[in-house]
């Protein structure tokens, strides 16, 4: 539980308002922290006060990784001969210059401002991503409703997202690779439920999410499917068609209330 809500703070941290307002705003006004003119310090002057300020060093240390994925994506960009691929690493690099510092302006950036921080809570085997319907869903909309962003374009995302998933994996000692022998993960993405006042929480998202599933076949990450009584059908038979290539996928526990 302590690994998801911190997952959950720093998602949300970097959507809103993202996690550059923490270092340059929220730190140095506490005194945390100061810039020196290369990188931020912390100069707290207990370890009471340290402790509060550890977003610094995660904020501090992702805004810095994914500044170098940037620089990455910008000199492949520089060599690449085909123009599909070119465009496709320039936006890479722009993504990664914007978030997680700042906050995501899109579906794409929102994925992979969560990615990011993903990564950093890692090789917790456990970390789970939350309602991710939920929290990623009015970009989502945002974007299609602009005409930025095609269904298609969306699931391909998520199934992308899968990929990177299946890519991690633990080497701690012999112990854990005992374990965790198969490569479980626990790394669970929950869908549906309900809101607060009782209404169904399932949206679009929630069966892209599905459909990317099914479009890679992959065992990681796993879904979870909260389940009432008023889950739309339609829903419910998406889920079963999930079941078929994926046995364990999605669960489905029985919610009654929000």
């Amino acid at each position: 539980m302590a690994v998801y809500r911190k997952i959950l703070w720093l998602v949300t941290a970097a959507l809103l308002v993202g996690l550059g307002f923490w270092l340059e705003t929220v730190m140095p006004s506490q005194g945390w922290a100061q810039w020196d003119g290369k990188r931020w310090q912390v100069v707290a002057k207990s370890w009471a006060v340290l402790w509060r300020g550890w977003p610094l060093a995660v904020s501090g240390a992702l805004v810095g990784f994914s500044g170098r994925y940037a620089e990455l994506a910008d000199a492949l960009a520089r060599r690449e001969p085909d123009p599909t691929r070119r465009r496709e690493l320039e936006q890479i690099a722009a993504a990664c210059r914007h978030v997680p510092a700042h906050p995501a302006r899109t579906f794409r950036e929102a994925l992979q401002s969560f990615w990011f921080i993903f990564l950093a809570i890692n090789p917790s085997l456990t970390a789970a991503a939350g309602r991710f319907d939920q929290y990623m869903y009015p970009l989502y909309r945002q974007d299609v409703d602009a005409g930025r962003l095609m269904r298609d374009e969306a699931v391909e995302l998520l199934a992308c997202l899968r990929i990177k998933d299946m890519q991690l994996n633990r080497v701690s000692g012999a112990l854990n690779r005992k374990k965790n022998a198969g490569l479980a993960k626990w790394h669970n993405w929950t869908l549906g439920g309900q809101t607060r006042d009782g209404r169904d929480a399932s949206n679009e998202l929630s069966y892209l999410l599905l459909d990317a599933a099914l479009a890679m076949p992959v065992p990681h990450h796993t879904l979870t499917l909260r389940v009432h009584a008023g889950t739309p059908d339609d829903l419910m038979l998406k889920a079963l068609e999930v079941v078929g290539p994926h046995p364990a996928l999605p669960r489905a526990p029985a919610k009654a209330k929000p």
